[in-house]
């Protein structure tokens, strides 16, 4: 083992991955001669890889990080987080049939131009303003959980992970354009999504229906019908939370342009339309991949003392970067 816990063969594969990631970003660059290649792709991405690309910003490592973590130890936690993802395909049909046409209207890569046309330059502005300012927050988040992975992994400092992993993410989206990002992030997703199916069932094997056995019950429950959440103090109810990820998701991938920015690069409508339904049906099972694991790991916390004594003092989003280094 070397000194941050990794193998040599665990450092030549992140090495590997990282220098492919470059040289794919390299040489989508080189083929790219307009604006509309760059930005927009142009506008020949088929509708399988939208889906994927869009589906795999969601199965960031907030995803991989938090869910589980959320599943696991938060209070309040467990399936019951997975009512938000009733809502996915209900919010996708919306989006089909109310917001697609109008983000296909979009003569150039900025979702919000029809803003413009519609209600003037005003409205665009502030709704670009807003997009700025949310997603710099999200995206802090996003590298924070990512570098909570990269620390745990090779001993640097959160400081030292977060540059890192920033500027890495920079240069590889900066020099190939939205090609290059939407390529690395089937990539990604396959990676996230497989090495989750990998250690769920690594984990199964080695102990056994014990694991499951000792999940906590309050833990595994997931429709919640006997709250409102309006002013009953419950973080979690079935309705407010079905109603709620209509809007949230109608909003981030119809609203949001590093999301509906995917859909202006789709070769013709039919692509664009394709995109959203394959996402409303995937994402579903990857989230319920995600919580799956962390009901597994909230077993392991309960039946191995070692394992719980490593996470004694840490953060609740320690919990999956310590079990892969453990």
């Amino acid at each position: 083992m070397t000194a941050a816990g990794l193998e040599t063969l665990d450092l030549a594969v992140l090495v590997g991955y990282l220098a492919a990631i470059m040289g794919l970003s390299y040489a989508f660059a080189r083929r790219q001669r307009t604006g509309t290649d760059y930005f927009l792709a142009g506008r020949a991405m088929p509708g399988t890889v939208l889906a994927l690309s869009i589906l795999s910003n969601q199965a960031s490592a907030v995803s991989l990080v938090g869910a589980p973590a959320s599943v696991a130890l938060r209070e309040g936690g467990g399936l019951r987080w997975l009512q938000y993802e009733l809502g996915v395909p209900l919010a996708m049909l919306a989006l089909v049939v109310l917001l697609l046409p109008a983000l296909r209207s979009v003569p150039g890569s900025s979702i919000y131009r029809y803003a413009d046309s519609r209600f003037g330059v005003g409205t665009r502005r502030a709704l670009a303003a807003a997009f700025l300012l949310t997603r710099g927050l999200s995206l802090g988040v996003i590298l924070y959980a990512s570098s909570l992975v990269v620390s745990e992994a090779l001993g640097w400092s959160i400081e030292a992970s977060l540059l890192a992993v920033g500027l890495f993410s920079v240069a590889y989206t900066s020099l190939g354009g939205i090609v290059a990002d939407i390529w690395s992030d089937v990539i990604q997703l396959a990676l996230l999504w497989g090495g989750t199916l990998v250690a769920g069932v690594v984990l199964l094997v080695r102990r056994g229906p014990v694991l499951l056995d000792s999940v906590p019950p309050e833990r595994a429950r997931t429709l919640v019908f006997d709250a409102t959440g309006l002013g009953d103090g419950a973080t979690f109810a079935f309705w407010p939370m079905l109603f709620g990820a209509v809007f949230l998701y109608m909003s981030y991938y119809g609203c949001d342009q590093s999301q509906a920015q995917r859909l202006l690069t789709a070769r013709d409508d039919g692509a664009a339309r394709r995109a959203l339904v394959l996402n409303g049906l995937l994402r579903f099972p990857l989230v319920l991949t995600y919580c799956a694991f962390g009901l597994l790991l909230a077993g392991l916390l309960a039946t191995d003392p070692a394992f719980a004594a490593l996470m004694e003092g840490r953060r609740p989003d320690s919990l999956v970067p310590v079990f892969m280094m453990a």
